[in-house]
């Protein structure tokens, strides 16, 4: 996952997305309602999925069966932080040598995993195997064969400006660095329609509509 010092593993709270209806893919608006819902203090990893090494990088994540799109392979849980937490927390792992896995989950506010989930050895991939179909759920993008890697798009997941990575997904979609600024690209918007975090959805369309 992209990057933070471990956590303190305490619960917190998010606005709930509101989903699209009638949506075989589970594609959701990212559209906040009044109500919350309580953030999970630990990870869900489905059962079909294990740790081994991978060719992207390190250890990777997966599957031991095959896996029908749309089926949840990670439901998320962590601390959430704002932006300036999130850079305490980097600084913080930075020294300690440690390493901290986040996410956006809307502006200002990120999702810090908590240490030891298996969901830390999700690597990245510029044509990944999973994206979001929630606040906090990673599916499968596409039916998996049993031996597929569960990767996810970390150019997707993060608006932190300040990452950069060099990629080594070897896809043929690969883009060689990504960013937290690939929100901005229009073939990653047009491919992730409606699996993006609420956050970036708004930025999108409002960027959307006030183009020419």
């Amino acid at each position: 996952m992209p990057p933070a010092s471990r956590p303190s593993n305490v619960a917190a709270s998010l606005p709930i997305l509101s989903e699209r209806a009638g949506d075989a893919r589970g594609e959701w608006t990212g559209r906040l309602t009044e109500s919350v819902v309580p953030v999970p203090r630990d990870v869900w990893v489905h059962p079909a999925v294990e740790v081994r090494g991978s060719p992207i990088a390190g250890r990777g994540l997966f599957t031991t069966a095959p896996i029908a799109d749309g089926t949840v392979l990670i439901r998320f849980g962590g601390t959430t932080v704002t932006t300036p937490g999130l850079h305490e927390l980097f600084t913080r792992a930075t020294l300690d040598g440690t390493y901290i896995d986040s996410f956006a989950l809307d502006d200002d506010t990120h999702l810090v995993l908590p240490a030891g989930t298996p969901a830390h050895f999700a690597n990245h991939s510029c044509d990944p195997t999973t994206w979001l179909v929630g606040p906090l759920e990673l599916a499968a993008r596409r039916d998996l064969d049993r031996d597929t890697e569960v990767t996810s798009d970390y150019g997707v997941i993060s608006d932190d400006a300040s990452f950069r990575m060099v990629c080594t997904c070897a896809t043929s979609a690969c883009r060689r660095v990504v960013t937290g600024r690939d929100w901005e690209r229009l073939d990653l918007q047009a491919t992730h329609r409606g699996h993006w975090p609420p956050g970036l959805q708004r930025r999108i369309e409002a960027a959307t509509a006030s183009s020419p």
